[in-house]
């Protein structure tokens, strides 16, 4: 396994997990010609050619995940133009919205709808291919998408592989994770913050005291919700420290690096540095005065026009390739699927051809979007709503202006420092921890909120949670992920 040293001095920790988009640089692309791929385009196998009559079009159906789009058939329509002149196939795209997305999988997959390519994640991912819902496409890459093989890093194959076979695409882009302060850069400047040099709750603590202080009592300038900072558990993969090599399963919570970050959350708590809702927030207000986020090279853009106010950032962790920031997107395609040769073709063509991987993102040419001289996009409207981060690449996809031009090629680049996780690859099998794993839950209902917040003194809450999680078998389920990652290393 690759290895890296880490240059940092953090003390908060993080994970739990995290986006946008990128263009590979200049106009290099992955050559994704017929001869390329090892075969003519329109069909893509003998086998395959024996499901459609002699010079059909096949049409995929391809399930993704979010709002439809108002001129979804109007986008449908010009993308099949081109892709059935590329490599003579089309595609049908259906969205499950967000709020139905979960269930609607669930039985799709349980009833066994017809579909040929599926949108998803960690949430499904193993389980699906544990029930045979998913094709093995570890063959069929070699033989139909060499050229998609090459583009994507190795590090993310791995992220997705089970039992070292590939039911996924991953989608490359922030697939690495990465922590960042974001700070309203009118409080940056008011204060005078010195925000580059800030990495650790230590550094924070007497910033966040200083606005505390100058802006009065019903101020806090670290608001949470009940989830608490984003990518408080980040340096752990399944129980394990990311970079230990001794891959030893240990509770998170009796590590006292993550205990000491509590207390320092529980001191802002107390000191009104933090609202006293937080516990019971759902919902995070537009404009903030420091939070943390899963961000890369570029994102200040995005942060900045969801907060209506201009933003800087300063990264406070180092990025880290874990299975789980890999398997935050992903598409497969079905075990039931006619066409699955034509299906990793269109995959291929999705990553990287940088014509279709605008459609995808932004909707129809000149209706939608515009596609400006230095090769950014200017978006026409609101319309098009698909999400870009669950259809492919952001590496081929023009950035939005007033994003510069080499946005994705900088995101790229902090992927390729990245430091894998030692358990870069590793899947937890739930089944045989099931029922321990739902009693958990019950019991992080119970404290988590409180805890994550600052509300609970830590010293006080996380012995009776300790406790409590013990009883539900914690205990079991750290021996069954010991046992697991010492087959999975071959200990």
């Amino acid at each position: 396994m690759k290895k890296r040293k880490l240059l940092t001095t953090l003390l908060a920790l993080a994970v739990a997990a995290g986006a946008l988009t990128a263009c590979s640089g200049g106009d290099k692309t992955p050559d994704t010609s017929s001869e390329a791929a090892g075969g003519t385009s329109q069909t893509s196998s003998a086998e395959q050619s024996e499901n459609k009559p002699s010079g059909e079009i096949p049409t995929l159906v391809w399930y993704q995940i979010g709002e439809a789009p108002a001129n979804l058939a109007d986008g449908v329509a010009a993308m099949n133009e081109y892709t059935a002149d590329k490599i003579g196939v089309k595609v049908e795209l259906k969205f499950l919205d967000w709020g139905v997305w979960s269930d609607k999988v669930k039985t799709i997959v349980s009833t066994g709808e017809p579909y040929d390519m599926m949108f998803t994640n960690s949430d499904f991912y193993a389980a699906h291919v544990n029930m045979g819902a998913l094709m093995d496409i570890t063959d069929l890459l070699d033989a139909e998408a060499p050229a998609l093989k090459s583009f994507i890093p190795e590090d993310v194959w791995k992220g997705v592989k089970i039992k070292d076979r590939i039911y996924s695409v991953p989608t490359y882009k922030d697939s690495s994770q990465r922590q960042y302060w974001v700070w309203d850069k009118e409080m940056v400047d008011k204060y005078s913050i010195d925000y580059e040099n800030i990495v650790t709750l230590a550094d924070l603590d007497p910033v966040l005291r200083q606005i505390k202080e100058g802006e009065g009592k019903s101020f806090y300038p670290f608001i949470l919700d009940k989830n608490g900072v984003n990518g408080q558990f980040m340096y752990f993969d399944s129980n394990v420290r990311y970079d230990d090599e001794t891959a030893t399963v240990q509770e998170v919570l009796e590590r006292e690096e993550m205990v000491n970050f509590f207390r320092q959350i529980h001191a802002w708590y107390k000191d009104g540095i933090i609202n006293p809702d937080a516990p019971t927030t759902t919902e995070l207000p537009k404009v903030r005065t420091c939070f943390s986020a899963q961000g890369f090279p570029g994102a200040n853009v995005t942060w900045s026009a969801n907060m209506g106010k201009e933003v800087v950032s300063q990264p406070w962790s180092p990025a880290v390739y874990t299975t789980g920031t890999i398997l935050g997107s992903v598409n497969a395609i079905s075990s039931n699927s006619k066409y699955p040769a034509e299906a990793l073709k269109y995959l291929e063509l999705a990553n990287t051809d940088p014509t279709l991987r605008n459609m995808l993102a932004y909707g129809v040419e000149d209706v939608n979007f515009k596609v400006l001289e230095n090769k950014t996009i200017e978006k026409l409207n609101d319309v098009w709503t698909a999400p870009a981060y669950s259809q492919a690449t952001f590496f081929t996809m023009y950035p939005v202006s007033p994003n510069p031009p080499d946005q994705w090629t900088l995101v790229q680049k902090q992927n390729e420092e990245a430091v894998p996780s030692i358990l870069l690859g590793f899947t937890f099998d739930r089944t045989p921890v099931e029922a321990e794993l739902t009693a958990l839950d019950a019991v992080g209902a119970k404290y988590n909120a409180e805890l994550y917040t600052g509300a609970k003194d830590p010293d006080l809450i996380i012995p009776q949670y300790l406790a409590d999680k013990k009883a539900a078998g914690s205990e079991k389920i750290l021996a069954e992920y010991q046992k697991q990652i010492n087959e999975f290393l071959g200990k």
